[in-house]
């Protein structure tokens, strides 16, 4: 089952390259590269595909280097939820997951929410919450408010020799890494979005964080 999700990932990112919208933050302590696209992949609607791709370059502390490829296949029960599988691969091992999709957006349809509830499938089992916010409201019909919030906290579920209490709402073990990524600026008809950008980090136990902060661009096929 684990080898089978990673191979509809690989064989489904590559098809759809072209169309995926890519970003770059150049900030004070990292340059920042991200992708995120989601597409139907059947005639009804009823199966998406939603991957994200990280990598950032630290320019002092190698440590700090980041390489990641989120993946999520999605079948959906109604319009704002849907049963997913997939996984996560982070430089080392592919981690399978299996969860939820939670969505929502409004009328306009400058405001959008998704989320991704999942627990990882590894030897050692974690809850990961991936989830999206965007608000985009038109200025004219040039231009538009361009806003965005992509957040992940992921939390143990198992007890082990560093976190042997469930001592987070009576459910998790510990805390193991969360992060933010903040991006407000402009749109130029839905085709480059630019301005400026903050991504946060918090570790184990929250026993430390990062921060990176400048300037980012981003283009949309």
């Amino acid at each position: 089952m684990k080898n089978l999700i990673f191979i509809i990932l690989v064989m489904y990112v590559p098809h759809a390259f072209g169309q995926i919208p890519t970003e770059v933050l150049i900030g004070n302590k990292q340059t920042h590269y991200i992708n995120y696209w989601q597409k139907e992949i059947d005639s009804n609607g009823k199966f998406n595909l939603f991957t994200l791709s990280r990598f950032a370059i630290d320019y002092q502390d190698k440590t700090y280097n980041n390489f990641s490829i989120e993946g999520q296949l999605t079948y959906q029960l109604t319009n704002w939820l849907g049963i997913s599988a997939g996984g996560g691969f982070e430089g080392e091992s592919f981690v399978p997951s299996i969860g939820l999709n939670l969505s929502y957006v409004n009328a306009k349809g400058d405001l959008f929410i998704e989320t991704y509830p999942t627990v990882l499938l590894d030897d050692i089992k974690s809850f990961n919450l991936l989830g999206f916010v965007g608000y985009t409201p038109q200025l004219n019909d040039t231009w538009s408010i361009f806003s965005q919030l992509i957040f992940s906290t992921n939390l143990l579920t198992d007890r082990t020799p560093f976190s042997p209490q469930r001592d987070i709402l009576g459910l998790f073990t510990a805390h193991q890494q969360s992060i933010q990524l903040l991006r407000i600026g402009l749109d130029f008809k839905q085709k480059f979005q630019f301005g400026i950008g903050a991504d946060f980090n918090q570790f184990f136990k929250n026993q430390g964080n990062f921060q990176n902060y400048g300037f980012f661009l981003r283009i949309t096929p």
